[in-house]
């Protein structure tokens, strides 16, 4: 396999408005982690420490949706471009009531982006194109929300469901907040570190890493989550990328994407009214999803997978 050319390159704000899965051609470094699995009905005791097993780290993050019912956030996400270090921040807040209520704003150089729903209907404004839209929630999609079951692990068949509400959440602190995916993940095909034990946003967080390497064995990424001693919400992310083509890790993480919670509060008590899609006010214009997304793509748009075009209500 060639070495791709380190990258990143930053893309208009439109992007972050759907979930995009990248697919790297790369072979993660360790083995198969499914053989040594232990039952997936149980979490482990917490808080954990420096010293837990890394599959326990693994087994609160596959869980983590069950260990808090609300969560409240500030965040920021950056992503940087090697070629010119010009770096992009996006901040983000949020509001979630398990298992299908959620709030977020988010701004990215200015621009704005609202997204809503109260598990029945979404509602998606942006501020910089005085646009709105509203979605309905299929009635198949509302029950996966409500039963969602994490899934065996399987290393015959590698297939990874992460969260049905989680996927949804237009912003990559979807994974953050919902890790099963990620878990399963590592579980299937990844070598877990445990690195140490830091302190973010005044909770204690355990770190762990995985690697990824090409096929002649040099190291192309590192993955680095700071996973929630208690819940298993990775409250710090971070991708690093060689310095160069002859000097790996020399001076620490040469990273080009990281994301930091700044801020989070668990099971802070919410009332279903404060996702009461009836009491939003805007001063933006109405229009159909397809014409929001010609707007945004200058395209035909792609439906999202997890909803249905509506109405103006």
């Amino acid at each position: 396999m060639q070495r791709p050319k380190v990258f990143i390159g930053m893309g208009m704000f439109a992007g972050f408005i759907v979930v995009v899965a990248l697919l790297f051609n790369l072979r993660p470094q360790g083995v198969n982690a499914s053989s040594r699995m232990k039952s997936l009905s149980a979490l482990p005791d917490t808080p954990l420490t420096a010293q837990s097993d890394p599959q326990d780290v693994l087994m609160l993050m596959l869980h983590s949706h069950s260990t808090w019912d609300t969560v409240s956030l500030s965040a920021v996400e950056m992503t940087r471009n090697l070629e010119d270090g010009n770096i992009a921040e996006s901040v983000t807040h949020m509001q979630i009531k398990q298992p299908d209520k959620a709030f977020l704003t988010r701004t990215l150089g200015g621009q704005k982006y609202v997204w809503r729903t109260d598990g029945n209907t979404i509602f998606t404004e942006l501020d910089d194109l005085n646009v709105y839209t509203t979605q309905v929630v299929p009635n198949e999609v509302k029950e996966s929300f409500q039963n969602y079951v994490v899934p065996l692990i399987d290393s015959s068949e590698p297939a990874i469901y992460p969260h049905p509400f989680g996927v949804g959440i237009p912003t990559g602190l979807n994974d953050q907040i919902y890790p099963t995916g990620i878990a399963q993940n590592m579980f299937q095909n990844a070598e877990v570190a445990i690195l140490g034990k830091e302190t973010i946003v005044n909770r204690a967080a355990i770190v762990i890493s995985r690697t990824h390497v090409f096929e002649d064995g040099t190291i192309a990424k590192k993955h680095t989550y700071w996973v929630d001693a208690e819940t298993g919400v990775i409250l710090k992310y971070q991708v690093c990328v060689p310095e160069n083509e002859n000097l790996l890790y020399q001076y620490g993480c040469n990273w080009i994407i990281q994301t930091v919670i700044t801020q989070i509060l668990f099971d802070k008590p919410m009332t279903d009214s404060m996702f009461d899609l009836t009491k939003i006010t805007t001063n933006s214009r109405y229009v159909p999803w397809d014409e929001l997304e010609r707007l945004l793509w200058g395209q035909s748009p792609s439906d999202l997978p997890f909803v249905q075009q509506g109405k103006e209500s």
